[in-house]
């Protein structure tokens, strides 16, 4: 799960530049620059999109690896349980 943790803080991080970059839009639009505005509204739509996008994959690698996990402890519940079951007829012998 250690490379789902870093894809979700590198998701965080773009999401932060994305905010920050819309902030950024929004000043220049507010100073008259137009076309720069737009340019950084762009660039934050596409780190915006980035983001979401490390987060689908972290998710599904978290999913995928509890799905392992949950795999492994019923495997466990089933030994433990063939452990603990009387065995019939081995000592009748």
């Amino acid at each position: 799960m250690g490379k789902a943790n870093e894809a979700m803080q590198e998701a965080v991080r773009l999401q932060q530049e994305a905010t920050e970059e819309l902030e950024a839009a929004r000043a220049e639009q507010q100073r008259g620059a137009e076309a720069v505005s737009v340019e950084l509204l762009k660039e934050a739509i596409e780190k915006e999109r980035e983001a979401i996008e490390m987060q689908e994959r972290a998710l599904e690698e978290q999913r995928r690896a509890l799905d392992e996990r949950r795999a492994a402890f019923e495997e466990q519940k089933r030994q433990l349980a063939g452990m603990l079951e009387p065995h019939s007829g081995d000592d009748a012998e």
